[in-house]
């Protein structure tokens, strides 16, 4: 019989423990091959003389794990269990100044992480109108909003797996005075 921890969120580790015996009770001779890939390989991966291992899955996903027990006199039993792998959502930190005026170019940061390994694509919503209009971007942006007034800056930070987070900040935008020019000529 194999126990293993599942479900797990990706990143997180998995555990197995794997309850054997011999009919000739020598039990100290068994060794557990463990096939985290299930590429039927398990050289590659994980052979010990201990019934429990521990894999870390980055990704999300359902993973089979090839079992295999062999004793000292060349028996062989193999099967495989499966881990299911839950995605979790990246985590975002968005940055950026709390005041501008009319016209400035000001600098925004988003930062991304995930629990696995997922690639992180970023998107911008610069006038909190119409959704993301600058999707598939880079972490940072700079942007000159033209006129007074009170805008949130929204990035949206997508995972390989389909999860989302948005972070949020908001930027008050000071109005600049006209200026007027006189050309006074005799």
């Amino acid at each position: 019989a194999v126990q293993v921890t599942t479900p797990i969120n990706e990143g997180d580790t998995a555990e197995f423990r794997v309850q054997a015996t011999d009919v000739a009770n020598d039990q100290a001779q068994l060794t557990y091959g463990f096939d985290f890939d299930n590429d039927g390989d398990f050289a590659d991966d994980l052979v010990q003389p201990s019934p429990v291992a521990s894999f870390r899955f980055q990704r999300a996903g359902t993973y089979n794990v090839g079992i295999r027990v062999s004793d000292s006199d060349g028996g062989v039993s193999t099967t495989s269990v499966s881990v299911v792998v839950n995605n979790l959502s990246p985590t975002v930190t968005l940055q950026g100044p709390a005041f501008a005026q009319e016209g400035e170019r000001v600098t925004f940061s988003c930062q991304g992480t995930d629990q696995g390994s997922d690639f992180l694509a970023i998107d911008w919503d610069l006038d909190g109108v119409d959704g993301f209009e600058r999707p598939n971007t880079t972490d940072l942006i700079e942007y000159a909003f033209q006129n007074e007034g009170t805008y949130e800056v929204r990035c949206r930070v997508r995972d390989g797996s389909g999860a989302v987070a948005v972070g949020t900040h908001e930027i008050f935008v000071a109005n600049i005075a006209p200026t007027v020019a006189f050309d006074v000529s005799g």
